[in-house]
């Protein structure tokens, strides 16, 4: 991730008199047409602006003592999957089983619900089925 972020920020610091010819251009271009729009468009183009060069300080320092605590938390995370696939190594077994019982309950179940509600090829004919 960090390639592509350096990659597009690159490409905007190079990108930047393009950029502004291309906003004053479209800007002379629609002045005329819609001057309140274009004044609230330069408003919220400008406060957007502030809201990012504001928020990405704080977010700079939030991501570096993000790395910071995940690099001091390495061991302990390591040990928490550890413990947690030793739990689920342990689990699978008994979820198995039950699996395997439910499933031969729904079975008979089924078989049994089916047999009830089929009708008898002769009246006073019983079908009995047992599961297997």
């Amino acid at each position: 991730m960090t390639p592509l972020l350096r990659a597009a920020a690159e490409v905007l610091r190079e990108s930047s008199p393009e950029l502004r010819r291309i906003a004053d251009a479209s800007t002379a271009a629609l002045a005329p047409l819609m001057p309140l729009r274009v004044a609230l468009a330069e408003r919220t183009a400008a406060a957007g602006a502030n809201v990012v060069r504001a928020a990405l300080p704080p977010l700079a320092d939030l991501t570096e003592a993000a790395a910071a605590t995940a690099k001091a938390a390495r061991p302990a995370l390591i040990a928490g999957e550890e413990l947690l696939v030793a739990g689920l190594e342990r689990l699978q077994p008994v979820l198995l089983a039950g699996a395997s019982r439910t499933g031969r309950v729904a079975r008979g179940v089924a078989v049994r619900v089916s047999a009830a509600v089929s009708p008898a090829a002769e009246p006073g004919v019983v079908v009995a089925v047992s599961p297997v």
